[in-house]
């Protein structure tokens, strides 16, 4: 499965391939029709605890693919 994530060509040849697992898709894939994600969403979404909700928002903000929005509590991501 190929996901666009942007229409920047310039964004896509700095960032090269980024290799995603399902997890990571499907949050992506939330967040574009969703615009946002609360760690909450997350697990519910994978019925995971919030620790693991947590790990796999992470891991998207490590690839610069989703920034968090606003203090810990209250706190949202968006696709960056």
């Amino acid at each position: 499965t190929v996901l666009q994530l942007s229409n920047d060509r310039r964004l896509k040849d700095k960032r090269g391939q980024i290799f995603l697992n399902e997890k990571q898709i499907r949050i992506l894939k939330y967040l574009q029709t969703g615009l946002k994600i609360t760690t909450k969403e997350c697990q519910d979404i994978f019925n995971v605890s919030e620790r693991t909700a947590r790990n796999y928002l992470n891991e998207l903000v490590k690839k610069d693919l989703i920034k968090p929005v606003g203090p810990q509590k209250g706190r949202y991501y968006i696709l960056t």
